[in-house]
């Protein structure tokens, strides 16, 4: 265990960590099914299907998941398989697909939540390990890790349900350790408790606020268990939860700085890219997201633009090239971006920087081109369809002009755009979808991200009761599923997977936006000026799929049917009516455009 020492001078000094401790925390982090932001050398296929077959024997519902990686996977097949022909090799883009994929990745750096926690740990004097659960498949490795530490804390960010959490901490559980798990997955679930074996904590809330209390629970011999000033200690379904409470202050400046340097010490390299937060919460109530309910307080809170500009200047002097936001919304409020803004400008510019941002801040004119002035390389958008009337279901507080608008802003300043589309919202209909297409080929993106209406989240606005009436909504009330069945008055779970196949071929087909599957790995090094030698080869690996497309057309019919079967099996007795909680609203979007 590696520990940075003389941060104070400016320097991080690393020497072996020989101070007696009373436990080494080992922290997990990462997806069921990936490693998280750590590529692991030892992962495999075989260890990846394992975990995946141990996610479907816990899951209430596997098949709606099944038929959506299938689309997914069809275009990674074909990738590869074109990327091995003759054609490809005396094409006259393979200059630009290799430079492209050839560029840094956006999984070569650890997970934010290892950082925070690791600098959090030796704060109070504890030693760490850190792995991503594709590490532990290694049996030496998990072995080895699990033997030495006393207690895992497993971070629950990157997973999707319980189904994929109640097994993993299953295998981390060991007679002699304790077991503590956090993160999102939990914190959005607090209220609607399903019990976890082997979790001796539940940790909800703010890690930073509670790994002081963790740290003395660890120190006692795990014995006494004290919450944070305003948090509380609460026995539920056989777990012990743990709340930190709510921050006494509106403001994110009293969070620490995350020391990457102790990431680039414990891992033995450098990472030019890196991950940052300066928000919790989102002011919006978008129908179809959880992010507001992330944390028990529900509160949107901010860091300044003064913070964020120095924590980057750390970053900056310390070797990273991109900082990639991880917000809701990093837009928000619109006078901190253009403080920052300035202030980046004014130091030079001296970081790359990539945000998540509302289609109706970039409409603004003279926004796009202020963060490009500012070092912003690249915009996630929240664009979702095209479609007016499923737009305004969704309560986006935006319009289709606003998306229309926003890439048209974006391109003209050369911001690179990468935008997420929803399937099956209610209100979708195949004439929906053909809206979408249009409006995308009236502005396209550069990117583009498709994936299905999910419902797993209780928290989320169009699961209450008044929305639920409102569409004609029916969905699986439990949290086993990381896509559970649903069905509407205009659609059902069932004619996702090929409303969303049906898309992603269209946008390929007619050039019209980079499949962001088949083109995440490169990310970073997308240069404008190989677009159209991009999309030729996107076009090409499509069109030559041969018996390989009628392969997936039968495996999507199968799937199809097995579907239908089991969304009749498991919804046939559920109603609109059944009641669930509402979510408490703390800010008004129009409240927080003032505060701004």
């Amino acid at each position: 265990m590696y520990e940075a020492i003389g941060q104070s001078a400016g320097e991080d000094i690393i020497e072996r960590n020989a101070t007696a401790v009373t436990d080494k925390v080992l922290l997990v982090t990462g997806g069921a099914t990936v490693g998280g932001s750590m590529v692991e050398s030892n992962s495999t296929i075989v260890d990846a299907l394992g975990r995946q077959l141990g996610i479907m024997r816990t899951s209430s519902a596997i098949w709606q998941d099944v038929a959506l990686k299938a689309v997914s996977a069809e275009m990674l097949l074909a990738r590869t398989l074109f990327k091995r022909r003759p054609k490809f090799r005396r094409a006259p883009y393979r200059a630009a697909v290799e430079r492209y994929f050839s560029s840094q990745s956006y999984v070569s750096a650890p997970e934010l939540t290892e950082v925070v926690l690791a600098g959090d740990l030796r704060k109070e004097g504890i030693a760490f390990e850190a792995t991503t659960f594709a590490g532990l498949a290694d049996a030496e490795t998990r072995n080895r890790l699990l033997g030495e530490c006393k207690c895992v804390f497993v971070s629950s960010t990157l997973m999707r349900d319980m189904s994929e959490l109640i097994p993993l901490v299953k295998m981390l559980k060991q007679p002699h350790n304790k077991v503590v798990v956090g993160g999102a997955l939990v914190s959005l679930l607090h209220d609607d408790w399903t019990h976890v074996p082997g979790a001796d904590l539940v940790a909800i809330g703010y890690g930073e606020m509670l790994v002081p209390v963790l740290a003395r629970w660890i120190k006692s011999g795990y014995r006494d268990i004290e919450p944070p000033e305003n948090g509380r200690v609460v026995e539920r379904l056989g777990n012990t939860l743990v709340y930190s409470g709510s921050p006494s202050e509106k403001s994110l400046d009293w969070l620490p700085t995350p020391d990457w340097k102790l990431a680039e010490a414990y891992h033995g390299r450098s990472f030019e890219m890196i991950n940052y937060e300066s928000v919790r919460g989102c002011p919006y109530r978008c129908s179809f997201c959880n992010f507001p309910f992330l944390f028990e307080d529900t509160m949107f809170r901010v860091k300044s633009a003064r913070k964020i500009f120095d924590d980057w200047m750390i970053y900056a002097k310390g070797g990273a090239k991109i900082i990639n936001c991880m917000d809701s919304l990093f837009t928000i409020p619109p006078k901190r971006l253009k403080e920052l803004c300035e202030l980046l400008i004014e130091a030079g510019s001296p970081v790359g920087w990539t945000c998540y941002a509302r289609a109706g801040d970039l409409a603004k004119p003279g926004t796009a081109a202020l963060m490009k002035a500012a070092g912003c390389q690249l915009v996630h958008i929240g664009y979702e369809t095209g479609d007016q009337g499923v737009l305004d279901n969704m309560n986006k507080k935006s319009d289709v002009g606003h998306n229309v608008q926003a890439l048209v802003n974006c391109r003209e300043a050369g911001l690179t755009t990468a935008i997420t589309l929803i399937v099956g919202f209610p209100g979708e209909t195949k004439a929906s979808l053909r809206e979408t297409l249009n409006r995308l080929k009236e502005a396209p993106p550069d990117l583009f991200f498709g994936g299905g209406f999910n419902t797993r989240m209780v928290s989320m606005p169009v699961l209450q009761p008044d929305q639920r009436r409102r569409f004609g909504l029916v969905t699986q009330l439990d949290h086993l599923s990381s896509a559970p069945y649903w069905k509407h008055d205009t659609m059902s779970c069932r004619d996702v997977p090929s409303g969303l196949r049906w898309l992603n071929r269209s946008m390929i087909e007619e050039k019209v936006a980079l499949e962001g599957s088949l083109f995440y790995e490169g990310l970073l090094g997308y240069d404008a000026s190989d677009r159209d030698d991009l999309l030729d080869f996107q076009a090409d690996l499509v069109a030559t799929l041969g018996p390989l497309k009628y392969g997936f057309d039968l495996a999507q019919q199968v799937l199809r049917g097995i579907l239908h079967f089991d969304v009749w099996r498991k919804l046939r007795h559920i109603t609109p009516e059944t009641e669930m909680r509402t979510p408490q609203i703390d800010r008004t979007p129009e409240q927080v455009e003032q505060a701004g």
